[in-house]
């Protein structure tokens, strides 16, 4: 095997080294990213079901008064 091999190879597998970190730090990104839009649709559906506990518990706005 010549120098230029040598060097060829160990480019490549500097390049493989870089890009398997990558690709695992791109993963736990978005693994957190997953567990970020999960609480985030936790807590839209709490403001959901707490607007629509308020909204039932509101008089409807085109109801008159008892006294007209």
């Amino acid at each position: 095997m010549t120098q230029t091999d040598r060097q060829r190879i160990d480019e490549l597998e500097i390049k493989a080294a870089f890009l398997d970190q990558l690709i695992s730090d791109l993963n736990d990104e978005l693994i957190r990213h997953g567990k970020r839009i999960v609480d985030l649709e936790l807590q839209l559906q709490h403001l959901i079901n707490h607007i629509n506990s308020v909204q039932d518990k509101s008089p409807d706005i085109d109801e008159k008064p008892p006294h007209y």
